[in-house]
């Protein structure tokens, strides 16, 4: 279930090492239970966001295709 994202960050317009650097930073300053969305065009970057980020930091909300290369990833912070 898709639910609005209290923060949007999008990783298009960064280059790749301090784009996750700033996923992580957003990640550690934002609430429990408040959510980010990621928007990011290649399927390595999606999976790069992953492999940074400990599974118990987050809960996956939302991961769909948009249009053509475009992808959004909603996740909530868990503590």
């Amino acid at each position: 279930m898709k639910r609005t994202a209290d923060y949007t960050f999008d990783f298009r317009e960064t280059i790749k090492p301090f784009g996750l650097l700033q996923v992580i930073k957003h990640l550690k300053e934002m609430e429990p239970n408040e959510i980010i969305e990621i928007l990011c065009v290649e399927a390595d970057d999606k999976s790069d966001i992953f492999k940074i980020l400990p599974s118990a930091f987050y809960k996956l909300i939302c991961m769909e295709q948009l249009e053509n290369r475009l992808y959004r990833i909603q996740l909530e912070k868990m503590r």
